[in-house]
């Protein structure tokens, strides 16, 4: 949890069926949100700009065949950086 808390680039734990269940402090900021805005709801209702990109894909593969993937994805947030 301090590793995660600690980070400076987001990141978003997700069930199985892409709901979130956990975003970092630098997730918040970024998204201009708080955790209790994310935790519950779907990955992609959340960032819809997601559907149909590599990133999708890479999520469902990764959930459909039960492994693990390494990627990157990088989303513009005007105003952030």
């Amino acid at each position: 949890a301090d590793i995660l808390n600690s980070m400076d680039e987001a990141f978003v734990a997700l069930s199985p069926d892409f709901r979130i269940l956990r975003v970092n402090p630098a997730a918040e900021r970024i998204n201009r949100k708080l955790a209790s805005d994310f935790v519950g709801k779907l990955h992609f209702d959340e960032w819809p700009a997601a559907i149909g990109t590599h990133l999708e894909r890479e999520f469902r593969r990764v959930m459909r065949d039960r492994t693990s993937a390494h990627f990157e994805h990088r989303y513009y947030v005007e105003g952030v950086y």
